[in-house]
Parts: structure tokens; sequence; C-alpha cells
């Protein structure tokens, strides 16, 4: 199945993930954000092996998204990524941001109806890639990821928000300001 026109330049891995039948859908809109859905980690999941899906929230449609949900399924396709698993992005996760890692996340902003879908007879897991500093990632590693979602529900972050701040210290671990 090609991947849909219109969405913007395809980079090397939104290629990779056109050969293996892999395509992102349309992005659903919700009030200040919309997520776009990749179709595709789960169908290129090991047989017997958990199928997940991963969400990207953005402020904007934008080609970028694609190339990061495409680099993702290939890294899932790869070595395997489950809840709560971080990773680094290698640079800003779009122009601007101050996040350069995603936490993989159940996708608390759009509801538990969605976290777990029926697809050909097997249930499919929805994970939330959400962006964070890489202040964020070493105070998870130091802290659990407990602790740092009680840090993001202090501040009431909005995530989608390519200029948001860290929740941590910047360059600390200890969660101090």
């Amino acid at each position: 199945m090609a991947a849909r026109s219109g969405i913007g330049t395809w980079g090397p891995l939104v290629m990779w993930l056109r050969g293996s039948g892999c395509c992102a859908t349309p992005p659903v809109r919700k009030p200040g954000c919309g997520p776009i859905f990749p179709w595709g980690a789960s169908l290129l999941s090991a047989p017997g092996a958990k199928k997940l899906e991963f969400v990207l929230l953005t402020e904007n449609e934008t080609p970028r998204a694609i190339e990061l949900l495409a680099m993702i399924t290939h890294y899932h396709h790869d070595y395997g990524l489950d809840i709560y698993h971080s990773l680094p992005v290698g640079q800003p996760w779009l122009d601007g941001a101050n996040c350069d890692h995603l936490l993989v996340s159940l996708p608390y902003p759009l509801g538990p109806d969605l976290e777990v879908c029926c697809l050909r007879d097997e249930h499919v897991q929805m994970l939330w890639l959400l962006p964070i500093t890489s202040a964020e990632a070493d105070f998870k590693k130091t802290n659990g990821v407990d602790a740092l979602e009680e840090k993001f529900d202090e501040a009431a972050i909005e995530y989608w928000r390519i200029d948001r701040e860290s929740v941590v210290g910047r360059g600390r671990t200890d969660g101090k300001a």
C-alpha cells in the first residue's frame, strides 16, 4: 500500500515503510492539536509478539511527524519498544523544539477508548510518543517514569508545544529547579 499523497517529502525511512506495506492515515483533529496516526508498526511485529502502534501529537500537520513515526516504526521493528521506553531523537523533534527525546507512554490525551483496538482479529495497543527533553529523560532514568509523569501533571504541560520548557531543572536529574 503506498503512502498517501499530500503529506510532504518522504524520507528514506518512510520509503522503507512504503515497501513494507505501511502508511500513515490522515490526522484526526482535537482542539489545540491534531494526532497523526501511523498504520504499520503492528504489521511488522514478529508472529506472536505484542502488536503496537504509535501516536504522535503535533500542533500542526508536518512531514517531520511522519518521518519520526517512520523512524520509530523502523526502530521498533529492529529492536522492540514498549511502554515507558524512552529514546533520543538525535535532534529536536520538530524545528525549534526544546524536546529531543521521545517517551513511549499510554495515550492519555486521547482517552482509554483508543488504547486497544481490534484489527484482523488481533488486539493492537496504541502508545503515545511524548516528546521530552534530555533533562526529563535523565530524570526518568534516575527517578522513574511515575515521578516524571507527576512532574508533567504538576506543570500541566502543553505537550504539543515546540517551545515547551523542561519540567525539571536544566541539566539536573533530581527534579530541583
